[in-house]
């Protein structure tokens, strides 16, 4: 079914990149062995346990992405906008043009809600979209435990917006038995996984904290873009997102740092504060190793922004009392982060 037929205008390597997408969610949809024959076309043995276990393996889902790794447990646990323990209702698909001759597709996934484990979402049903080949293993009336983000709809991409399964088959685990079966664990008692969900949940913002020297609250007051690399052509200062970012200081929470305001570098799109904005950031002193050769390396202020996982993670936008952030996606109020930050800082009383 086509929901949408908005064309949307591609740059040839997205081209490229949906059309191998479009191939893999073609060809994936039918399970095969591994040297690429047809598997067995019994939907019992498509929906198995054991063809489950084969399909989520670490080995299987590292061979599908090639080059790295998926994030850490612990990581993708305090990112979701939902963590969702639930029974499989029904699927569905959603096709969009791309282009006039390049159709795609995903399948919609519609769970019944047991319970939330993030605490946040209170509806009896959800529904999230993801690859076909992401779903071989599950049938309506199988028990899941599903990482859940969400994402505003974006012009060149027709499939963002609403919920979407994080990190794709890394995100999903099948529950049998009282057991639970997945990338990151293969078997493990379901109460025990709730247990290290429910201690990653208990310990967002840490991992950051741990590795931050100096973590500033305050107001940006300027963003000086600072072109990196020579260019063969002049390039409009809009388009130059490596940049110098100062800040008006409303607390240093390590108490090292005592100015009244900080120049850190950082890439202005990493960062979800604009000027104007109050925004706690977490930062280091000292050079990055960038490629060479360089231009402007005189210019590049001696702070600069850190993350951990993701590009975004080191920058939280305060509004209205709440810092809201990739670990705390629903907002948490900004003193009792400050308290959290200090606590593992080891800092105050």
């Amino acid at each position: 079914m086509i929901t949408n037929n908005k064309i949307v205008l591609m740059s040839i390597p997205l081209a490229i990149l949906v059309i191998a997408l479009t191939y893999m969610t073609i060809s994936g949809t039918t399970p095969r062995n591994d040297d690429g024959t047809l598997a067995d076309n019994s939907m019992d043995d498509w929906r198995s346990l054991e063809y489950w276990r084969k399909t989520h393996s670490k080995d299987a889902i590292n061979n599908r992405m090639g080059e790295g790794e998926p994030f850490p447990f612990d990581y993708t646990t305090r990112v979701a906008n939902h963590i969702i323990l639930g029974k499989v209702k029904d699927f569905g698909g959603i096709s969009e043009r791309l282009t006039p001759n390049l159709i795609t597709s995903l399948n919609i996934v519609t769970v019944e809600v047991e319970r939330d484990l993030t605490g946040y979402y209170n509806e009896k049903e959800i529904t999230f979209r993801t690859w076909p080949t992401e779903l071989h293993g599950l049938a309506p009336g199988d028990r899941i435990i599903i990482f859940i983000a969400r994402e505003e709809k974006g012009e060149l991409d027709p499939f963002q917006g609403d919920y979407y399964l994080l990190m794709g088959s890394v995100g999903i685990y099948k529950i049998v038995d009282g057991k639970a079966y997945g990338y990151y664990h293969d078997g493990i008692e379901l109460e025990e996984l709730i247990r290290f969900i429910e201690q990653a949940r208990s310990e967002r913002i840490k991992e950051i904290t741990m590795k931050a020297e100096y973590i500033v609250l305050g107001k940006i007051t300027k963003i000086e873009p600072i072109l990196l690399y020579p260019a063969d052509e002049p390039i409009d200062e809009k388009h130059i997102i490596s940049s110098n970012i100062t800040m008006e200081v409303e607390e240093e929470l390590t108490g090292k740092y005592k100015e009244k305001e900080i120049v850190f570098f950082g890439i202005r799109d990493d960062i979800s504060c604009k000027v104007g904005d109050r925004c706690l950031v977490f930062l280091k002193y000292g050079s990055i190793e960038y490629h060479k050769p360089m231009i402007n390396k005189d210019k590049i202020a001696p702070y600069y922004y850190i993350h951990t996982c993701w590009y975004t993670d080191g920058a939280y936008k305060v509004i209205d009392g709440k810092a809201y952030g990739r670990e705390f996606r629903y907002g948490i109020n900004v003193d009792e982060l400050v308290m959290r930050i200090k606590e593992y800082k080891g800092i105050g009383g």
